[in-house]
């Protein structure tokens, strides 16, 4: 089965994979199994990974437990809207960002995910950064990605800049 959760939320939902030839996975029989999550809104970000479980009932998970991210991810993007610079869309429980604002210049990350350009980075770590900024309601952040998806090449990335223009951000 394919597992998914919608952006933060705890319910999980299952879609059946199957061998048959007719859903995307080339003929019928040939060990090739394929599932299709619906159609998301846009703006969605949608965590998966797959189960599986043999005859003898022995299963399996992808990604695997010791994995740095418990999951796959994407983000479904009508691309609505048209900045000309680039976007991030972070998903950050509750609990996670109090966390941060009741220690606002501690530096430990918290789980979060974040899509940037429509490209989905599940499980990242991410912390406030900044002088000011990290009482301020609007904050800079410190983006630190594993080492299996890299953004742009770089283990981490920050917001926080004088000249927003180096950096591309």
């Amino acid at each position: 089965t394919f597992q998914y959760a919608r952006e933060l939320s705890s319910s999980v939902q299952s879609v059946t994979r199957v061998d048959d030839g007719a859903h995307a996975d080339g003929a019928a029989g040939d060990g090739v199994y394929a599932g299709t999550i619906p159609a998301q809104s846009s703006q969605t970000f949608v965590h998966y990974w797959v189960r599986a479980e043999d005859v003898d009932g022995r299963i399996t998970r992808y990604p695997y437990e010791d994995e740095p991210s418990s999951t796959q991810a994407y983000y479904h993007y009508n691309g609505e809207i048209n900045t000309g610079i680039t976007l991030f869309d972070l998903f950050l429980s509750t609990a996670a960002l109090n966390k941060l604002t009741r220690d606002p210049y501690g530096g430990a990350y918290v789980d979060a995910s974040v899509a940037i350009d429509g490209i989905a980075y599940p499980h990242i770590g991410v912390r406030l950064r900044g002088r000011g900024s990290r009482v301020n309601p609007k904050h800079q952040w410190k983006f630190r990605f594993n080492r299996q998806q890299l953004y742009d090449g770089n283990r981490v990335l920050d917001t926080m800049l004088n000249r927003p223009y180096i950096q591309r951000a």
